[in-house]
Protein backbone atom coordinates (compact mmCIF):
# COMPACT_ATOMS: atom_id res chain seq x y z
CA UNK A 1 0.00 0.00 0.00
CA UNK A 2 1.33 3.28 -0.89
CA UNK A 3 1.48 6.26 1.22
CA UNK A 4 -0.35 9.56 0.99
CA UNK A 5 0.98 12.92 -0.24
CA UNK A 6 0.71 14.18 3.42
CA UNK A 7 3.05 11.66 4.44
CA UNK A 8 6.16 13.38 2.65
CA UNK A 9 4.42 17.38 3.36
CA UNK A 10 6.25 16.80 7.15
CA UNK A 11 9.13 16.47 6.09
CA UNK A 12 11.90 19.40 5.11
CA UNK A 13 15.70 19.26 4.33
CA UNK A 14 18.35 20.71 6.90
CA UNK A 15 21.76 22.08 6.11
CA UNK A 16 23.73 24.88 4.57
CA UNK A 17 23.96 27.40 2.24
CA UNK A 18 27.59 27.20 0.24
CA UNK A 19 26.71 30.97 -0.96
CA UNK A 20 24.75 32.72 1.86
CA UNK A 21 22.98 35.24 -1.11
CA UNK A 22 22.00 32.16 -3.53
CA UNK A 23 19.26 30.16 -2.12
CA UNK A 24 19.86 27.48 -5.25
CA UNK A 25 23.35 26.70 -2.90
CA UNK A 26 21.23 24.82 -0.77
CA UNK A 27 22.87 21.70 0.01
CA UNK A 28 21.06 19.74 2.59
CA UNK A 29 22.72 17.32 4.85
CA UNK A 30 20.13 15.79 6.91
CA UNK A 31 16.33 15.35 7.21
CA UNK A 32 13.90 16.87 9.93
CA UNK A 33 10.16 16.20 10.06
CA UNK A 34 7.26 18.20 11.67
CA UNK A 35 5.19 17.29 14.55
CA UNK A 36 1.96 18.57 16.52
CA UNK A 37 2.47 18.41 20.08
CA UNK A 38 -0.45 20.14 22.33
CA UNK A 39 -1.27 23.45 19.90
CA UNK A 40 2.41 24.20 19.34
CA UNK A 41 4.68 22.67 16.56
CA UNK A 42 8.17 21.04 16.73
CA UNK A 43 10.84 20.41 14.33
CA UNK A 44 12.06 16.87 14.93
CA UNK A 45 15.58 15.30 13.81
CA UNK A 46 18.24 13.05 15.37
CA UNK A 47 20.28 13.99 17.81
CA UNK A 48 23.86 13.97 15.92
CA UNK A 49 22.35 16.15 13.51
CA UNK A 50 21.39 18.76 16.00
CA UNK A 51 24.79 18.31 17.52
CA UNK A 52 26.75 18.21 14.35
CA UNK A 53 25.23 21.97 13.30
CA UNK A 54 26.24 22.95 17.20
CA UNK A 55 25.70 26.64 17.54
CA UNK A 56 26.49 27.30 14.02
CA UNK A 57 23.57 28.83 11.57
CA UNK A 58 21.79 26.71 9.51
CA UNK A 59 19.33 26.35 7.13
CA UNK A 60 15.68 24.60 6.56
CA UNK A 61 14.28 24.07 3.32
CA UNK A 62 10.41 23.71 2.60
CA UNK A 63 8.39 23.35 -0.53
CA UNK A 64 5.86 26.23 -1.11
CA UNK A 65 2.10 26.00 -2.03
CA UNK A 66 2.48 28.24 -5.36
CA UNK A 67 5.46 25.84 -6.44
CA UNK A 68 9.38 25.72 -5.73
CA UNK A 69 10.99 26.19 -2.51
CA UNK A 70 12.09 28.50 0.13
CA UNK A 71 15.22 28.63 2.69
CA UNK A 72 14.31 29.95 6.42
CA UNK A 73 17.73 30.85 8.00
CA UNK A 74 18.35 29.17 11.96
CA UNK A 75 20.86 31.19 14.30
CA UNK A 76 20.91 29.54 17.57
CA UNK A 77 23.66 32.96 18.75
CA UNK A 78 20.95 35.36 17.68
CA UNK A 79 18.17 33.79 18.36
CA UNK A 80 16.52 31.92 21.40
CA UNK A 81 13.92 29.55 20.14
CA UNK A 82 16.66 28.35 17.67
CA UNK A 83 17.58 25.97 20.37
CA UNK A 84 18.07 22.14 20.20
CA UNK A 85 16.45 20.01 22.82
CA UNK A 86 17.99 16.46 23.24
CA UNK A 87 16.92 13.54 25.33
CA UNK A 88 18.55 13.95 28.94
CA UNK A 89 19.72 10.13 27.91
CA UNK A 90 22.78 10.08 26.01
CA UNK A 91 22.31 7.09 23.82
CA UNK A 92 18.71 8.32 22.78
CA UNK A 93 19.51 9.77 19.19
CA UNK A 94 16.60 12.20 19.15
CA UNK A 95 16.43 16.21 19.16
CA UNK A 96 13.56 18.34 18.93
CA UNK A 97 13.36 22.52 18.29
CA UNK A 98 9.83 24.44 18.81
CA UNK A 99 8.67 25.93 15.50
CA UNK A 100 5.61 28.37 16.59
CA UNK A 101 4.85 29.10 12.90
CA UNK A 102 1.75 28.43 11.02
CA UNK A 103 3.01 26.91 7.56
CA UNK A 104 -0.20 27.76 5.26
CA UNK A 105 -0.43 31.29 6.21
CA UNK A 106 2.96 31.82 5.18
CA UNK A 107 2.57 29.94 1.73
CA UNK A 108 4.31 26.75 2.71
CA UNK A 109 3.43 23.53 1.37
CA UNK A 110 4.11 21.44 4.87
CA UNK A 111 1.81 19.77 7.55
CA UNK A 112 2.53 18.12 10.90
CA UNK A 113 2.22 14.70 12.09
CA UNK A 114 -0.66 14.91 14.43
CA UNK A 115 -0.05 14.31 18.43
CA UNK A 116 -2.57 11.11 17.67
CA UNK A 117 -0.35 9.43 15.11
CA UNK A 118 2.50 9.38 17.97
CA UNK A 119 2.69 5.82 18.99
CA UNK A 120 3.47 4.99 22.65
CA UNK A 121 4.16 2.00 23.97
CA UNK A 122 0.78 1.13 25.29
CA UNK A 123 -0.27 1.75 21.62
CA UNK A 124 1.96 -0.22 20.15
CA UNK A 125 0.40 -3.33 22.50
CA UNK A 126 -2.62 -2.07 21.63
CA UNK A 127 -2.16 -2.67 17.89
CA UNK A 128 0.14 -5.35 18.17
CA UNK A 129 3.13 -3.84 16.13
CA UNK A 130 5.65 -6.62 15.61
CA UNK A 131 8.61 -7.59 13.45
CA UNK A 132 7.27 -7.61 9.74
CA UNK A 133 4.73 -4.62 9.94
CA UNK A 134 5.68 -2.86 7.00
CA UNK A 135 6.74 0.53 7.52
CA UNK A 136 8.17 3.71 5.54
CA UNK A 137 11.28 6.15 5.70
CA UNK A 138 10.75 9.14 4.40
CA UNK A 139 13.37 11.61 3.79
CA UNK A 140 16.74 12.72 2.20
CA UNK A 141 18.32 11.13 -0.91
CA UNK A 142 20.99 12.58 -1.28
CA UNK A 143 21.98 11.98 -4.83
CA UNK A 144 18.62 13.65 -5.87
CA UNK A 145 17.22 16.32 -3.43
CA UNK A 146 15.52 18.20 -5.91
CA UNK A 147 16.66 21.42 -7.63
CA UNK A 148 13.27 23.38 -7.57
CA UNK A 149 11.05 21.56 -4.95
CA UNK A 150 12.79 19.11 -1.75
CA UNK A 151 12.41 16.12 -2.78
CA UNK A 152 12.20 13.77 0.05
CA UNK A 153 12.45 9.56 -1.06
CA UNK A 154 9.88 6.71 0.52
CA UNK A 155 11.94 3.84 1.63
CA UNK A 156 9.73 1.08 2.22
CA UNK A 157 10.35 -1.83 4.23
CA UNK A 158 9.33 -3.59 7.80
CA UNK A 159 10.14 -3.91 11.20
CA UNK A 160 13.21 -6.59 11.62
CA UNK A 161 13.61 -6.48 15.38
CA UNK A 162 12.07 -4.76 18.39
CA UNK A 163 13.49 -2.92 21.21
CA UNK A 164 14.39 -5.31 23.60
CA UNK A 165 16.78 -5.84 26.66
CA UNK A 166 19.39 -6.75 24.15
CA UNK A 167 21.16 -3.30 22.93
CA UNK A 168 22.05 -2.34 19.64
CA UNK A 169 25.55 -1.02 18.91
CA UNK A 170 25.99 1.80 16.59
CA UNK A 171 28.23 4.74 16.22
CA UNK A 172 28.79 6.92 19.12
CA UNK A 173 28.28 10.22 17.99
CA UNK A 174 28.79 11.87 21.19
CA UNK A 175 32.41 11.04 21.22
CA UNK A 176 35.15 8.45 21.36
CA UNK A 177 34.29 4.86 22.27
CA UNK A 178 31.40 2.34 21.49
CA UNK A 179 27.92 3.27 21.74
CA UNK A 180 24.70 0.79 22.43
CA UNK A 181 21.03 1.89 22.02
CA UNK A 182 17.80 0.48 22.48
CA UNK A 183 15.45 0.97 19.26
CA UNK A 184 13.67 -0.92 16.58
CA UNK A 185 15.75 -2.04 13.37
CA UNK A 186 14.25 -1.64 10.38
CA UNK A 187 15.03 -3.58 7.03
CA UNK A 188 15.10 -0.97 4.35
CA UNK A 189 17.15 0.52 1.38
CA UNK A 190 19.02 3.65 2.31
CA UNK A 191 22.18 5.84 2.32
CA UNK A 192 22.98 8.55 4.15
CA UNK A 193 20.77 11.48 4.34
CA UNK A 194 17.54 9.33 6.05
CA UNK A 195 19.30 10.65 9.18
CA UNK A 196 16.23 12.47 11.24
CA UNK A 197 13.44 10.98 9.17
CA UNK A 198 10.27 9.64 9.87
CA UNK A 199 9.51 6.41 10.07
CA UNK A 200 5.83 5.98 9.90
CA UNK A 201 4.15 2.10 10.55
CA UNK A 202 1.02 0.66 9.14
CA UNK A 203 0.10 -1.95 11.47
CA UNK A 204 -0.83 -5.68 10.77
CA UNK A 205 -4.49 -6.46 10.69
CA UNK A 206 -5.16 -10.71 11.16
CA UNK A 207 -8.15 -11.72 9.49
CA UNK A 208 -6.91 -15.82 10.24
CA UNK A 209 -4.56 -15.76 12.70
CA UNK A 210 -1.61 -18.10 12.69
CA UNK A 211 -1.47 -20.76 14.80
CA UNK A 212 1.34 -22.99 15.77
CA UNK A 213 1.12 -26.42 17.74
CA UNK A 214 3.68 -29.02 18.54
CA UNK A 215 3.52 -32.46 17.81
CA UNK A 216 3.71 -34.37 20.80
CA UNK A 217 3.47 -38.00 19.39
CA UNK A 218 4.58 -40.21 16.72
CA UNK A 219 7.53 -39.07 14.04
CA UNK A 220 6.75 -35.73 14.45
CA UNK A 221 7.03 -35.31 17.81
CA UNK A 222 8.57 -32.39 19.20
CA UNK A 223 8.32 -30.59 15.69
CA UNK A 224 6.27 -27.15 15.31
CA UNK A 225 3.66 -26.90 12.17
CA UNK A 226 1.28 -24.32 10.98
CA UNK A 227 -2.22 -25.74 12.00
CA UNK A 228 -4.41 -22.68 9.94
CA UNK A 229 -2.56 -21.04 7.41
CA UNK A 230 -2.32 -16.81 8.23
CA UNK A 231 -4.05 -14.35 6.73
CA UNK A 232 -2.92 -10.71 6.89
CA UNK A 233 -3.39 -7.43 5.49
CA UNK A 234 -1.48 -4.18 6.77
CA UNK A 235 -4.21 -1.48 8.23
CA UNK A 236 -4.77 2.01 6.31
CA UNK A 237 -4.07 3.61 9.19
CA UNK A 238 -0.30 4.73 9.00
CA UNK A 239 1.55 6.58 12.41
CA UNK A 240 4.92 7.42 13.63
CA UNK A 241 7.00 4.50 14.72
CA UNK A 242 10.18 6.20 15.57
CA UNK A 243 13.25 8.67 14.19
CA UNK A 244 15.55 7.03 12.02
CA UNK A 245 18.83 7.44 13.23
CA UNK A 246 21.14 5.75 10.98
CA UNK A 247 22.17 2.79 9.07
CA UNK A 248 23.46 0.12 10.27
CA UNK A 249 27.13 -0.24 8.72
CA UNK A 250 30.13 -2.44 8.02
CA UNK A 251 33.76 -2.23 6.84
CA UNK A 252 33.92 -3.15 3.22
CA UNK A 253 36.07 -5.99 2.56
CA UNK A 254 39.31 -6.86 2.04
CA UNK A 255 39.04 -6.34 -1.77
CA UNK A 256 37.57 -3.02 -1.66
CA UNK A 257 38.88 -1.82 1.37
CA UNK A 258 42.36 -1.90 -0.50
CA UNK A 259 40.49 -0.21 -3.43
CA UNK A 260 38.63 2.79 -1.33
CA UNK A 261 40.53 2.65 1.93
CA UNK A 262 39.95 0.73 4.96
CA UNK A 263 37.75 3.60 7.01
CA UNK A 264 35.03 3.07 4.19
CA UNK A 265 31.91 1.50 5.35
CA UNK A 266 28.96 -0.32 3.64
CA UNK A 267 24.96 -0.19 4.90
CA UNK A 268 23.64 -3.55 5.73
CA UNK A 269 20.27 -2.55 4.28
CA UNK A 270 19.11 -2.26 8.20
CA UNK A 271 18.54 1.10 9.77
CA UNK A 272 18.67 2.02 13.77
CA UNK A 273 14.74 3.70 14.85
CA UNK A 274 14.11 5.46 17.69
CA UNK A 275 11.07 4.60 19.03
CA UNK A 276 8.34 7.44 19.44
CA UNK A 277 7.99 6.66 22.82
CA UNK A 278 11.57 8.26 23.51
CA UNK A 279 10.19 11.22 21.59
CA UNK A 280 7.63 12.03 23.51
CA UNK A 281 9.87 11.89 26.65
CA UNK A 282 11.47 14.62 25.59
CA UNK A 283 8.62 16.37 25.24
CA UNK A 284 7.95 16.17 28.39
CA UNK A 285 11.15 16.89 29.83
CA UNK A 286 11.16 20.23 32.38
CA UNK A 287 13.36 22.08 30.12
CA UNK A 288 11.31 21.70 26.84
CA UNK A 289 7.71 22.38 28.92
CA UNK A 290 9.10 25.21 30.71
CA UNK A 291 9.88 27.23 26.92
CA UNK A 292 6.37 25.31 26.02
CA UNK A 293 4.58 26.83 29.34
CA UNK A 294 6.21 30.20 28.30
CA UNK A 295 5.00 30.26 24.56
CA UNK A 296 1.59 29.20 25.91
CA UNK A 297 1.43 32.35 27.87
CA UNK A 298 2.69 34.92 25.56
CA UNK A 299 -0.18 33.18 23.01
CA UNK A 300 -2.57 33.69 25.70
CA UNK A 301 -1.72 37.20 26.14
CA UNK A 302 -1.49 38.44 22.88
CA UNK A 303 -5.35 36.73 22.70
CA UNK A 304 -6.32 39.19 25.16
CA UNK A 305 -7.60 43.04 24.54
CA UNK A 306 -5.13 45.70 26.15
CA UNK A 307 -7.89 47.27 28.49
CA UNK A 308 -5.53 50.00 29.42
CA UNK A 309 -6.94 53.18 29.30
CA UNK A 310 -5.22 55.67 27.21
Amino acid sequence: MRLTEDARRSVVFLGHLADPTDSASFRAEATGFFVRYGVLTYLVTAAHVAVGFADDPFQMRLNKLDGGAGIIHFDPTVDGMDKWFLHPDPSVDVAVLCFPYRFREGGWDHLSVAESLLLSDADLARHDVGPGDTCYAVGLFRLLQGQQRSLPIVHRGSIAAMPSDELIPLRNWRGAGNAQTRAYLVEATNLRGLSGSPVLIRPTINIIADRLVVEGKGPEAGFSRGNVAGLSAPSCDVSLLGIWSGSWDAQTDEVLSVDQGREVRVPLGLGVVVPTSRLLELLETEPVKAQRQMLLDAIQKAAVPDATPE
